[in-house]
């Protein structure tokens, strides 16, 4: 079927490299992609390892649909986490996990650590660890042009010098701009002396009934063509900018604010004037919702999405997308998570405007609106230079370090995105459940409330749950979130029917998709998880914006219920 049939397990340590037969069983459980990532990482890995030693293992899953002509392009990567110490994932689409399938693998498990830079080629059977001594300390994009001069039509995957440098929030990227960003897996990679995952692929997939399927993919291609991608193929994500900011609910200054006076300066309308000067779009996908920008005469970048307008323009008070698209570049070719670095620039620089960290340490003045104090402090970061390295462990352990718990914002040491959870009240209680810390993805709760309508305390939870069941489906599968308006458990049980075979009703995926976030949760819990770690900062509770703050005792008793709808204890554990 869309399954491959293979993972191939590489060790560094023996420099063997083996494919192993998928086992059905995964399969009808697990599904694929997050599914895998989660099952496999759960099975493989030691109890209480450290996230940069050579025995924390590294796992990337394709989604199960991933290669067919619809918008299912997904790869996870899965580890422990350097930036949170509990689960790690990331997800990215493009061209990566299709090209990885038709290379005849599913995914792809890394034990150990190279004794020297390298990168792991993949020609359908043909597999082989090169050295990239030449590449080590090069940019993501330098990296990913000489790789795939060397090795025509292959894509490629790789991490820049933060990944090199082990910085816990070092992300992944591929297709020039696609990134796998959250929760610091470029850094395990960077730890496995690690540079790039390079694949090309000659073989094809195949799917249950091909009849039904084409007839299926001239409704799926309709619906693309609808109002429900609409802004997602006219804007991009920055469509959401201006809609955030009037709701209130867009963070400033580190979170003491909760919109910005300069939105149409940064709006998605705006930079489809101003900077957009091309669309691309993933494989089977005709939103399009990648948008290309004109930074600089010859310097151009995918982007920037609406988590860099919020990161570093309202968060860290940049009114001038053309400077917010530099700040992205800057950060893509470091290879590090733009939603982190833009939340710990703010932070360092509340910490400076406070007096706790001087220009003596940092050598510079770090204000608000300063692009380039911004530029050398992410510099300082990502080499780990003088007070660059603290900040290169993460928010939780600079926030320690200098003695300003009260002042960082994070959960579980990974900072939120762009949605105000002050505001926000089911984006409050999501992103304090969120398996990988703070996280819009896992739920995508901020549509809960924004789209209006008076629901209980219950309803919100309940609400949650099934969101966060659905999006494990979206992540196993394979599909772009951004067919949500149209791809419900419904319509995914049918695809498994056409494409897989499966007879299988919604309530049947969705418990499954519960399965597998509660293995997340026993991993977490495994690695030292309390419910302390899904306490939100302390701020959303005693510092107001727009006149509103959480209630803690409102927010515990939606822990509680959250926990009761999982089948867990009164502390979070699952039975």
């Amino acid at each position: 079927m869309s399954y491959a049939g293979k993972i191939l397990k590489v060790d560094l340590n023996t420099k063997t490299i083996k494919p192993i037969e998928l086992d059905p069983r995964l399969c009808k459980r697990y599904l694929g992609g997050e599914g895998f990532g989660i099952k496999i990482l759960y099975d493989v890995s030691e109890k209480d390892v450290h996230p940069l030693s050579s025995k924390n293992p590294f796992i990337l899953m394709c989604g199960a649909f991933a290669g067919l002509p619809i918008p299912a392009s997904l790869y996870g990567v899965f580890a422990k986490s350097p930036q949170t110490n509990f689960l790690g994932e990331a997800f990215a689409k493009g061209m990566f996990a299709p090209e990885l399938k038709y290379a005849g693998y599913d995914g792809i498990v890394i034990f150990g650590r190279a004794k020297h830079p390298s990168y792991i080629y993949i020609e359908d059977e043909e597999i082989s660890l090169f050295s990239a001594s030449d590449l080590w300390g090069k940019d993501t994009l330098t990296t990913i042009r000489e790789l795939m001069k060397r090795h025509k039509g292959a894509q490629v995957l790789c991490i820049g010098p933060a990944g090199e440098n082990c910085v816990s929030f070092a992300c992944i990227e591929n297709d020039f701009g696609r990134h796998a960003g959250r929760t610091g897996l470029g850094a395990v990679l960077g730890s496995k002396n690690i540079k790039a995952i390079v694949v090309r692929g000659s073989k094809s997939l195949k799917v249950y009934d091909e009849n039904k399927f084409l007839e299926e993919l001239e409704y799926i291609w309709k619906e693309e063509f609808s109002e429900k991608t609409e802004k997602y193929r006219v804007y991009g994500t920055p469509g959401g900018v201006t809609g955030i900011n009037k709701a209130r609910a867009l963070p400033t200054r580190n979170w003491h604010g909760d919109h910005v006076d300069f939105v149409e300066q940064i709006s998605g309308e705006r930079m489809k004037e101003e900077l957009v000067v091309k669309e691309l779009a993933c494989l089977g996908c005709f939103v399009a919702c990648r948008k290309i920008s004109q930074v600089d005469g010859n310097k151009f970048v995918e982007g920037p999405e609406y988590e860099t307008i919020y990161s570093f323009g309202a968060d860290c008070l940049i009114p001038d997308l053309k400077k917010i698209a530099e700040l992205h570049l800057f950060a893509d070719l470091l290879g590090i998570d733009v939603i982190s670095a833009g939340a710990i620039s703010a932070f360092a620089i509340d910490l400076f405007e406070r007096g706790i960290i001087k220009k003596e340490e940092l050598g510079f003045e770090l204000r608000y609106g300063d692009v380039e104090a911004i530029k050398k402090f992410l510099r300082l970061v990502a080499y780990r230079e003088g007070i660059g390295d603290i900040f290169a462990r993460g928010i939780k352990f600079a926030a320690e370090k200098f003695k300003a718990r009260e002042i960082a914002i994070h959960v579980k040491g990974l900072e939120p995105p762009g949605y105000e959870a002050r505001t926000l009240e089911s984006m409050a209680i999501s992103y304090a459940v969120s398996r990988r810390g703070a996280c819009h993805l896992r739920a995508g709760a901020y549509e809960i409330d924004l789209r209006g309508g008076k629901l209980s305390l219950e309803e919100k939870v309940r609400e949650i749950v099934h969101k966060e069941n659905l999006y494990v489906l979206y992540d196993s599968f394979g599909i772009c979130k951004f067919m949500r308006r149209f791809v419900d458990e419904n319509y995914l049980a049918k695809l498994c029917r056409i494409i897989l075979g499966w007879r299988v009703y919604p309530n049947q995926l969705l418990e499954k998709g519960a399965q597998i976030v509660t293995l997340a949760r026993k991993y977490n819990v495994r690695e030292g998880l309390t419910m302390k770690d899904d306490m939100l900062p302390d701020r959303f509770f005693e510092e107001e914006v727009n006149g509103k703050k959480l209630d803690k005792k409102v927010f515990l008793k939606a822990l509680k219920l959250y926990y009761k709808l999982r089948g867990w204890d009164e502390r979070g554990i699952p039975r």
